[in-house]
């Protein structure tokens, strides 16, 4: 299981300005381990299929959850 990483809130004044509210963040799931944001919903459920005992699955992706199945199978063999 690779542990993901806690990505960091990042502050925007210009857009909390524009959109009228005190302070706004934006969470940057950009800088998980490969980039994609699809890691914290994918990475796991593929553990817990592992852990039942799955070594197949199949997915239809062409963007950013198959970015992140390859790097999960490449650092999970």
């Amino acid at each position: 299981m690779i542990n993901l990483p806690a990505t960091p809130l990042q502050e925007y004044p210009a857009l909390a300005r524009a959109l009228g509210v005190g302070k706004l963040f934006i969470k940057r799931e950009d800088l998980n381990h490969s980039g994609s944001h699809k890691d914290r919903g994918l990475w796991p459920y593929v553990d817990k299929l592992a852990a039942q005992g799955e070594r197949e699955f199949c997915l239809t992706s062409s963007g950013n959850l198959a970015i992140s199945a390859a790097y999960y199978a490449q650092k999970n063999p």
